[in-house]
């Protein structure tokens, strides 16, 4: 891959892969997602995620 971009661009696509890899686990879509080290291991599984954000008001009245 370094022959046929930047070894910049190489670098970072291989990351990309490690990281969606282990992103899996934690995402449905981690194929359609871009990641940084740091934001992975913070980042709280889908699950979690949605109870979090359930406690929440959504809808018109909503002061977000």
């Amino acid at each position: 891959m370094a022959k046929e971009t930047s070894p910049e661009a190489a670098a970072w696509a291989f990351t990309q892969w490690r990281l969606r890899a282990r992103a899996r686990a934690k995402f449905a879509k981690a194929e359609a997602m871009l990641f940084d080290q740091d934001g992975l291991e913070m980042a709280s599984a889908e699950p979690m995620a949605q109870l979090h954000a359930s406690h929440f008001p959504t809808g018109p009245e909503s002061p977000i």
